[in-house]
């Protein structure tokens, strides 16, 4: 199997759990196929910087969240997940940006924490399905759990993986300089192409993500839009990552205002753009 499973956990929350879990998972898809602990760090080495790239180089990641991984604290007393470089927050902050996998396991009765718990660059956590691994069950449940690994990376096609990367991330790439020199023609023209007999409530203006988007927004999310639009090209990845030729930098994740959106935001206002497009019907009238 060439793809990675990635262990997160938090020490003092469930490190013994999560050494019997990495064992189990190990007997199924071999010791070369798990990252866990940042023990395994080489010295000297910058733990974010580290961590991120092996985050980037799985294909599924694993938050164990055990009953204090969410209100955990330093010897300040400070929670440690409202560190910048807090290692679990590193940790799946990176997962999330690359848009992979990621699996809450639920250690001993714990739950999933609810997004406004979470620092906006984790909140994304909260939306994932989690499952459950109880010791009274453990067998039973790790096993279940290697199995919905098996099944995701199936449907995902991740075994060959790193034959299908180079490929893929030269047409986005190539697909993404199309879509930014057809934005920004239109974007100079100053043209629209809303929907007919639609027009934004009192209060609401079209949003133009791109020319024909059929979202209401109020005037600021415009224009925080528009200056998106513009300076979306400085917020790639120079000479791309292990994801492929065409990614974020660190911190900032596709926008999502629709099917193909290539512009790069923070979690944040990824957010808020999923919010607005939901709420889309109700910010129109027809006329």
């Amino acid at each position: 199997m060439a793809s990675k499973i990635f262990i997160s956990y938090r020490r003092d929350d469930s490190a013994a759990m999560a050494g019997r879990l990495y064992d189990r998972l190990v007997e199924k898809f071999g010791e070369a196929n798990l990252f866990i602990d940042v023990d395994n760090m080489p010295a000297g080495a910058d733990f974010v910087k580290h961590l991120s790239k092996q985050v980037e180089s799985c294909d599924i990641f694993l938050c164990t969240v055990g009953p204090n991984w969410l209100n955990a604290k330093d010897e300040d007393g400070r929670r440690r997940l409202d560190q910048p470089d807090d290692y679990v927050r590193v940790e799946i902050a990176s997962a999330l940006n690359r848009d992979i996998p990621v699996i809450p396991v639920l250690i001993e009765g714990a739950r999933v924490p609810k997004a406004r718990e979470l620092p906006g660059d984790i909140a994304a956590l909260a939306r994932h399905n989690a499952v459950e691994v109880r010791s009274s069950h453990f067998r039973r449940d790790a096993d279940d759990l290697a199995q919905k690994i098996s099944e995701i990376l199936k449907e995902e096609g991740h075994a060959p993986r790193r034959l299908v990367l180079p490929i893929v991330g030269v047409l986005l790439a190539l697909m993404f300089g199309w879509v930014g020199l057809w934005s920004l023609s239109w974007i100079r023209s100053g043209t629209t192409e809303q929907p007919q007999n639609a027009a934004c409530k009192s209060g609401f203006v079209w949003r133009v993500a791109r020319a024909d988007d059929p979202v209401c927004v109020t005037p600021e999310s415009r224009a925080r839009v528009a200056e998106e639009n513009r300076t979306a090209s400085s917020r790639i990845q120079p000479g791309g990552s292990a994801s492929g030729p065409f990614t974020c930098l660190s911190g900032f994740v596709w926008r999502e205002a629709f099917q193909g959106d290539f512009v790069c935001v923070t979690p944040e206002v990824r957010t808020l753009v999923r919010e607005e497009n939901q709420l889309a019907a109700s910010r129109r009238v027809q006329q």
